[in-house]
């Protein structure tokens, strides 16, 4: 299995209205399964803001070593 296929793509919102960031970006699967137990710790309905940050909290514990 190549590196390309071991990523996740995912999409991460930041912001609202004409203020809104939409960003996508492709993460390990070590990285994705974090974001999920991140997630599923939570209490009550997560904004989109809350995700994002449990997203890229995932990505500094396990980064895609290949992005450069």
């Amino acid at each position: 299995m190549s590196k390309k296929e071991e990523l996740h793509d995912v999409v991460l919102v930041s912001g609202e209205g004409k203020d809104q960031m939409r960003l996508h970006i492709a993460i390990t699967e070590e990285a994705n399964n974090r974001a999920i137990e991140l997630m599923d710790q939570e209490e009550g309905v997560i904004s989109h803001d809350r995700r994002t940050k449990l997203y890229f909290q995932a990505m500094k514990e396990f980064p895609n070593k290949d992005k450069e």
